[in-house]
C-alpha cells in the first residue's frame, strides 16, 4: 500500500531549482537542435539553389558557345561543301575528258565540214561518237555537197548515212545525216 493505488504520489527528491535548471537546459538544447536543423535545411536549400543557378549559367554559357561554334562551323562548312562539289564535278569532267575526246573539238570538226547554205536545227553527239545532224537548206545540192564532204573526210568521219531529205511547204529542204566521228 505504500505508493500504490489511486492516490499515490511519487516522491521527487530533486530540488526545485535543479529541476528548473534541467528543464531550462532541455529547452535550450531543444531550441538549439531545432535551430541547427532549420539552419541546416536553409543552408542546404540555399546551397542547392546556388548550385542550380551556377549550373543554369554554365548550361547557358555552353549553349551560347555551341551556337557560336555551330554558326562558325556552318560558315566554313557551306563553302567547303561547295568546294567539294566543285572538286567532284571537276573530277567527273576530267574523267570524261580522259575517256572521251573534247566535245568542242568534235563540234569544230563538224562545223568545218558544213558548207554555206545549210542551217543546223539539231546536232547530237553520243558517247560512242555517233553524230546526228538535222538541218535545212534552200537547195538539195547543198545537202549532197555536205554528205560528200563528210564521206571524203575519211580521217575524221566514217559510216556517213544520208538518212532523210524532205521538202517542206515553204520550199526548204529538211535533212538528217548520221555519221561517226573518229
Amino acid at each position: 500500500m505504500f505508493g500504490r493505488g489511486k492516490g499515490s504520489r511519487e516522491l521527487n527528491l530533486i530540488p526545485e531549482e535543479e529541476q528548473k535548471l534541467r528543464n531550462k537546459k532541455i529547452k535550450v538544447v531543444t531550441l538549439v537542435v531545432v535551430g541547427l536543423l532549420v539552419g541546416l535545411q536553409l543552408a542546404i536549400f540555399f546551397g542547392i539553389t546556388f548550385l542550380e543557378q551556377i549550373e543554369k549559367n554554365s548550361r547557358n554559357s555552353l549553349e551560347r558557345d555551341l551556337t557560336k561554334k555551330t554558326s562558325e562551323w556552318q560558315s566554313i562548312a557551306s563553302p567547303a561543301a561547295q568546294i567539294k562539289t566543285t572538286k567532284n564535278k571537276l573530277a567527273t569532267y576530267n574523267t570524261f575528258l580522259t575517256s572521251h575526246s573534247d566535245p568542242n573539238s568534235k563540234i569544230s570538226k563538224v562545223q568545218k565540214a558544213i558548207p554555206t547554205g545549210i542551217l543546223l536545227k539539231n546536232l547530237s553527239i553520243s558517247n560512242k561518237n555517233e553524230i546526228k545532224v538535222e538541218g535545212e537548206a534552200s537547195q538539195p545540192n547543198v545537202i549532197y555537197q555536205f554528205s560528200n564532204v563528210l564521206n571524203e573526210g575519211k580521217q575524221d568521219f566514217n559510216k556517213v548515212v544520208l538518212e532523210a531529205i524532205s521538202k517542206s511547204d515553204t520550199g526548204v529542204y529538211n535533212f538528217i545525216i548520221n555519221f561517226n566521228l573518229k
